[in-house]
């Protein structure tokens, strides 16, 4: 049976390196420091322009955002609040070609409600985003 090769994003996101399904990136974009909002209330949700709009921005680890040198721009799988917002990422995403059967999600528990999964492809571990969980965050922020 011929392998089943997907394009996926690694998204260096702090202390994580995540895997992103390629068909859910629409841009990938260097932030202008004085579009970004900086938020110091926890739970409080953060922005920035993209294409002349305010959209959130999502921060995957407790870090300052004005060091993130990316922004991933995701569309939303799950909620119809937003249809897309930015992912702060600390160094360029790369595009990797993986085999969908070396991937095996194993829980974890890293202290991040938004990173669910990990799996290890050629010798380096990689983390899988729980989307369902970051958008209904979204969405209570929105409320």
């Amino acid at each position: 049976m011929k392998p089943q090769i997907l394009h996926v994003i690694a998204a260096p996101v702090g202390e994580y390196s995540l895997l992103i399904p390629s068909n859910c990136i629409l841009e990938i974009t260097i932030p202008d420091k004085h579009q970004a909002e900086s938020v110091q209330q926890y739970n409080k949700l953060k922005t920035t322009c993209w294409n002349n709009e305010k959209i959130p921005l999502v921060v995957l680890n407790n870090s300052n955002t004005d060091i993130a040198s990316n922004f991933i721009i995701v569309k939303s799988l799950f909620n119809s609040t937003y249809k897309y917002y930015a992912l702060a990422c600390y160094a360029m995403p790369k595009i990797i070609e993986i085999n969908k059967n070396d991937i095996n999600n194993t829980t974890i528990d890293v202290g991040n409600s938004n990173i669910k999964y990990q799996t290890v492809i050629n010798n380096t571990t990689f983390f899988i985003a729980d989307f369902n969980n970051i958008e209904s965050m979204l969405k209570k922020s929105y409320n």
